[in-house]
């Protein structure tokens, strides 16, 4: 299933980006 996948990647680029934000911080 695309969906699940896209959902997958979009979590895991949050995920980068959260991390990313925090250590910027």
């Amino acid at each position: 299933m695309p969906a699940a996948s896209t959902l997958q990647q979009y979590g895991v680029h949050c995920h980068q980006s959260h991390q990313a934000e925090r250590d910027s911080s």
